[in-house]
């Protein structure tokens, strides 16, 4: 099956519905460029939804023509039985070429110092900006790289930047915004909060990275690009090492990436998009 007409920057909209509509199964899918070479975030798991849909809609499309999408259905969260019963399916998904190149174009005309529309009509205007509107439109492209939500520290004491986060539970009519140090010994998806990108002080309040990239949250670990990133077991700590499954969770909260396009040797920005493996 293909999709057409999704833009850079999108979220691909990975799901598969069994035939049966198993509700037991797990799928994985593995995702491929125009080049056929295999995407960074790649593979990834789906979510069952009801019915036998499983879903995940946590990668952006990346710039290149076209996107194959290869889904294998298991019988085991370690994705190492597949099912004799549902055979494995593709899926693409092209770009609307035409969108973004005017896209690309608007890009184009804002790194000149320029603001530029276009009309229904078909007509392309620019107008020059000034250097406060120049710098809100850099700013509103860099929060695009991110989800931010903001939170309150619950934990009682000052945490320093670069910590892992997790909602506290509450109980109904208590405040609900307190978020604590997430731990690898318990833990679930649907508390993940994010991570702080500075230090803050107790009961103040912080802005959490939820999905996106982080920088210089991996100095000291010696990481290069790819290198999956988990939640350590010590709580809110991050390590390139797989907890133990027989004591704690394992949860991917991403992967290695260079901080700059022109950084050389170790990859200190993590890219978050936790998963959690079991």
């Amino acid at each position: 099956m293909s999709n057409f007409g999704i833009r850079i920057g999108d979220p691909i909209g990975l799901g598969l519905r069994l035939w049966d509509r198993a509700e037991d199964k797990f799928v994985r899918a593995r995702l491929y460029d125009a080049d056929e070479s295999e995407l960074a975030l790649s593979p990834v798991a789906l979510s069952h939804i009801e019915g036998g849909l499983y879903t995940n809609d946590s990668i952006p499309m990346p710039n290149t023509a076209r996107v194959i999408v290869n889904y294998d259905v298991f019988n085991d969260a370690g994705f190492t039985v597949q099912s004799r019963k549902h055979l494995p399916a593709t899926e693409m998904f092209q770009i609307d070429l035409t969108s973004q190149g005017v896209e690309q174009l608007l890009s184009e005309f804002v790194m000149a110092d320029l603001i530029a529309c276009v009309r229904e009509d078909e007509v392309l205007c620019a107008k020059i900006v000034d250097t406060v509107e120049e710098t809100q439109i850099l700013s509103i492209t860099e929060s695009a790289r991110t989800i931010v939500v903001d939170a309150i520290n619950g934990t009682g004491v000052a945490q320093p930047a670069l910590k892992v986060w997790a909602w506290k539970q509450a109980a109904i009519g208590d405040a609900t915004g307190e978020a604590i140090l997430a731990d690898a010994n318990d833990f679930d998806l649907s508390d993940f909060a994010g991570v702080n990108i500075t230090a803050v002080d107790p009961d103040q309040e912080m802005q959490l990275v939820k999905i996106g990239k982080v920088k210089d949250i991996l100095d000291s670990l010696g990481c290069l690009a790819g290198d999956l990133i988990y939640l350590g077991e010590t709580a809110g700590s991050v390590t390139k090492t797989a907890p133990d499954p027989l004591t704690g969770n394992i949860v991917i909260l991403g992967r290695a990436e260079p901080n700059e396009p022109t950084d050389v040797g170790e990859a200190n920005a993590l890219f978050l998009n936790p998963d959690l493996q079991g």
